[in-house]
């Protein structure tokens, strides 16, 4: 298994204006199986873990250029599955916004109908990762297209689960501090001084943030898009963030919303 900690973003919650449809979108054509339906909310999970939660909030506005979500990555267990995929996306006629090789990883960008960020990935073997110095080795670099569709099928169960969180922030020094000091992730990487890439237990990321679109703009309260992110923590990290923020609920320096859990209890 390439992730050590398979299950550390435990959700994402987000604000949208139709529901009904999102959640269409999220269980035809990313494979999401429903959980929990009603008028306004929607709980879908992948099939490796990690919920999805749509609540309805037909009168905020969008914040594009805000902190908030980049994106969320769902992660396939093995490659015929983010094959299998991205034959889904073609036959749905799914406008894509890049495909690349990470090095670690292949991944396929996409948006949600109302323009909330998607990665579809997987990862390679960790033992083909590799480091200079501290920092993971990664880059985007053309994703080899012909060559993924044509994986062959091994037999082995894919699973679809939350992978990693791409978050947009207002600046990265604080921020990245936040997430360093505050819930103990590592710093796997930079890319320039415009993003970083967190985690725990070794992994590329579990968590990136970057000012690309949104330098200098903190989250606007009750906009659409991202409510907030659910993190699961071993017991030592969770007391101290939990005594920290003086509960479960942090807000990081560029004002988005963290929910942090005890891991023993997920």
């Amino acid at each position: 298994m390439p992730d050590s900690q398979p299950n550390v973003i435990q959700a994402v919650s987000l604000r949208v204006r139709d529901v009904h449809k999102l959640t269409a979108f999220y269980r035809d054509v990313i494979g999401l199986v429903i959980l929990a339906e009603s008028t306004d909310r929607c709980i879908l999970v992948g099939r490796g873990g990690g919920h999805l939660e749509l609540v309805a909030s037909p009168t905020s506005e969008l914040a594009a250029h805000s902190a908030g979500l980049f994106h969320v990555a769902w992660l396939h267990s093995t490659r015929y599955g983010l094959a299998q995929h991205l034959h889904r996306l073609i036959e749905h006629q799914v406008p894509l916004q890049g495909m690349s090789d990470h090095l670690v990883s292949e991944a396929i960008y996409l948006a949600d109908p109302e323009g909330n960020g998607i990665e579809i990935y997987r990862d390679r073997p960790r033992d083909e990762w590799q480091f200079d110095g501290d920092s993971i080795r990664m880059a985007t670099l053309p994703l080899n297209v012909r060559d993924l569709l044509s994986t062959p099928d091994t037999n082995e169960a894919d699973s679809l689960r939350i992978g990693h969180v791409h978050l947009r922030v207002a600046e990265i020094p604080n921020t990245e501090k936040f997430y360093r000091e505050t819930l103990g992730m590592d710093l796997m990487t930079r890319y320039g001084p415009a993003a970083s890439f967190l985690s725990y237990g070794g992994y590329h990321h579990h968590l990136g943030i970057n000012t690309w679109e949104s330098r200098g703009q903190p989250a606007v309260p009750n906009a659409l898009g991202l409510r907030d992110v659910t993190i699961s923590l071993d017991l030592e990290r969770y007391e101290k963030a939990k005594s920290v923020a003086g509960g479960d609920r942090l807000v990081d320096p560029s004002g988005n919303a963290i929910h942090i859990v005890d891991g023993r209890e997920v």
